[in-house]
């Protein structure tokens, strides 16, 4: 069984907001990144690398998503507070 997870970070009386990054570029990611930007918690919402949908919702950036350093150095530089790759479960797959 799958639940949600709620997750909300406050660092001013009453203002929550996160940074959030999410890794990918398909088709679920931009699920993904399309009902994050649906939560008033989320400031700014980056995609890397994306693709044409998710650029229409979300900030695309050029990073390697296996260069751990190069997106650690983004995380801290956009103060990132959630990041995201999009893991699937193939339910098919015998």
């Amino acid at each position: 069984m799958l639940s949600k997870v709620a997750i909300s970070f406050t660092f001013e009386p009453n203002f929550l907001w996160m940074n959030i990054l999410v890794l990918g570029s398909g088709g679920r990611e931009h699920a993904l990144v399309w009902k994050l930007k649906q939560s008033v918690e989320a400031s700014t919402i980056y995609t890397a690398p994306g693709n044409a949908g998710t650029s229409t919702i979300t900030q695309n950036v050029n990073l390697n998503a296996q260069n751990f350093s190069e997106v650690a150095d983004f995380c801290i530089s956009k103060s990132i507070s959630l990041l995201s790759e999009a893991i699937v479960l193939d339910w098919d797959s015998t």
